[in-house]
This record gives structure tokens, C-alpha cells and sequence, in this order.
């Protein structure tokens, strides 16, 4: 990301491990069963505090019809969930986030089914939560995002037209004119859902059909490669792991990885199926990254231009560009 101009701050951007244990002890989000750990949350330096005021003048700028959906299931602002007390009575709006340069990494907001019993036992689709609202209000007015990009989301469960959001549907709301990129397939669980309701940037295929032959030698590979994940050790996994090795040679399979395959370890072996995907001329290829065009998706309410982009690898959540 450096090197095509984005701007990660001073800092050196953290290895998988220690990123996945910063998010879950100081950068989550917390349940309204867990007022002790919300305050240590919230005492971290990566979280972002949002004064009661400043989310009601927010809030208050919103239609009507979503201000009284929210009221009427979550309360007055500023609600409970996310919600922080100091001891001098001040009440905050937390939002868990790490940040490096204009890179922002957050928990995408609770969906607020368990936050109240209220929220639990009810049978239609749940508005917004004060902090869920919070957190993208916040991107739109004061992080400024030029684009956010959601792995998951569950921003189309949201009430609202299932095409398009109107001006005073939550989605709308929510992302005002942030570019929204969502890199999943369409084939995939919300993909489709997200680009049509939520206004999202999806990846623009499918997988691909593969022929009988295909199929039938991928099943193979994941078979043997099944048998030696469940043997430890002894001439029985060994003749396993040289099976493997020559069904990997016949399907011409090993030009697509990154390790010699009749010297790879046995340990490697069953991680191999997972490096590639099946094209439809039945062809094995590593997978990969394609990027797509700027596209032009028209103007929000307020004017402003809801250009899409997508980098299929991007990884962060929301990012100010350069």
C-alpha cells in the first residue's frame, strides 16, 4: 500500500497475528452485558470518543421517519449500546478503531439483536442502533473517509427498499457519499445483496463452471489431502503424502505454487488444494487479483459524487486517500 501512495503513518503496519490480538482486546466491540470491559475500550488509546452532543446534532439532522424508527426501538440518543460513562457524568458514543496514517481499522458495528430484549424478540428488520449510526456518521463528518471497504457487513439487513435506498432509508444515511467496496463475489453469501441495497462495489463475476474432469480431480486432491491431515505419522501417512505429491504432478498443479512438490515437506501437503482455484477451461491457476474501473454511480442527496473502486486485496475498513 506504500508503495502506491497510501499514507500508513510512521508506524510499521502489524503481521496477521498481532493485528487479529489488537482488534480483539482493543479494538471490539462490547456487549451491554460488559460494562467493565466497555470502559477499558473505551480508556484504550484506540478508541474514538464521541461526545452525547455531537452524535445528537448529528441525529438530529436525519429524517424524521429513521429518527423516530430509531427512537422507538433503541431510545433516546444515545442509547445504551456502546455507550460510555465518565465519572463526571459525561456520556460517549465508543468507537473501536486502530489507525495507521489514513488507514482506519474497525469492528464493523453489533447488528443489536442481543444488545436488548427489546431488539431480541423482535420479528422485523432492526434500525440502526445510536452507536451503529454513530460510527458511520462519524466517517462521513469527522475521519472523512474516501472509501470504506467491508469484508462483512450486515448494512443490507437494514429496513429499507431492497434496490437502492431512498434518501431516508438507513443505508442512505449511512453512507452519505462514501464509496462503498464489498470484495465479495456476487456467488457469494450478501454479494449481490450489498451491491444492489447497500450501493456497494462487488467483484464483478462469478466462479466459473468447471468441467466433470475438473471436479472430479479436485475432489481427489482434497480426499488425500484429508487422509494425511488425519495421520500423524507411519508408512501409511508417508505412501499418502507421495500420492498426493504425483496427483499434484499429473494434474500439472505444482507450476502454480510457490515450493518444489517432490520436496515440499508432508506437512505442506495438504495445504496445497487451498492455494488454487478451477477455471472453466478446466486450467489450475493460482488465485488472482483482478482490479476494476472507477465507475460512476451518480450523486447521493447532498450532491456529491458516489464514484466506486475497487482493490479486491484491499484489507482495511475505511481510508482517507493519500
Amino acid at each position: 500500500m506504500k508503495g502506491v501512495g497510501y499514507d500508513l503513518g510512521p508506524r510499521d503496519f502489524p503481521e496477521r497475528e498481532q493485528l487479529a490480538k489488537l482488534m480483539s482486546q482493543d479494538a471490539s466491540t462490547v456487549g451491554t452485558w460488559a460494562p467493565v470491559d466497555l470502559a477499558r475500550v473505551a480508556k484504550s488509546k484506540h478508541a474514538v470518543l464521541i461526545p452525547e452532543q455531537q452524535y445528537k446534532a448529528w441525529f438530529d439532522a436525519l429524517p424524521q421517519p429513521l429518527r423516530d424508527s430509531v427512537i422507538e426501538q433503541w431510545g433516546a440518543p444515545p442509547g445504551n449500546v456502546m455507550v460510555y460513562t465518565a465519572r463526571n457524568g459525561a456520556k460517549f458514543l465508543v468507537i473501536p478503531a486502530l489507525t495507521y496514517g489514513n488507514i482506519l481499522i474497525a469492528p464493523h458495528p453489533d447488528w443489536g439483536y442481543e444488545q436488548t430484549k427489546k431488539a431480541l424478540m423482535s420479528t422485523g428488520a432492526l434500525p440502526p442502533h445510536h452507536q451503529y449510526l454513530a460510527f458511520f456518521l462519524w466517517l462521513q463528518h469527522e475521519w472523512k473517509a474516501d472509501a470504506w471497504v467491508s469484508p462483512f457487513t450486515n448494512i443490507t439487513l437494514q429496513p429499507g427498499k431492497s434496490e437502492g435506498p431512498l434518501v431516508s432509508d438507513a443505508e442512505g444515511e449511512l453512507l452519505g457519499g462514501i464509496p462503498h467496496i464489498h470484495p465479495e463475489l456476487l456467488g457469494g453469501s450478501g454479494g449481490i445483496a450489498s451491491k444492489r441495497k447497500a450501493l456497494a462495489l462487488t467483484v464483478g463475476w462469478f466462479r466459473g463452471a468447471i468441467s466433470a474432469d475438473t471436479d472430479k480431480l479436485y475432489r481427489t486432491l482434497r480426499e488425500q489431502a484429508n487422509l494425511i491431515a488425519s495421520n500423524s505419522e507411519g508408512s501409511e501417512r508417508s505412501q499418502q503424502v507421495e500420492a498426493f505429491r504425483r496427483s499434484v504432478r499429473e494434474a500439472d498443479f505444482s507450476r502454480a505454487l510457490p515450493l518444489d512438490v517432490a520436496t515440499a515437506p508432508g506437512r505442506n501437503s495438504p495445504s496445497v488444494s487451498g492455494r488454487v482455484k478451477p477455471r472453466g477451461d478446466a486450467a489450475w491457476q493460482p488465485c488472482s487479483r483482478r482490479r476494476a474501473k472507477w465507475r460512476d454511480l451518480g450523486t447521493n442527496r447532498d450532491g456529491h459524487a458516489a464514484a466506486r473502486h475497487h482493490r479486491q486485496h484491499a484489507a482495511y475498513l475505511s481510508c482517507r486517500m493519500f
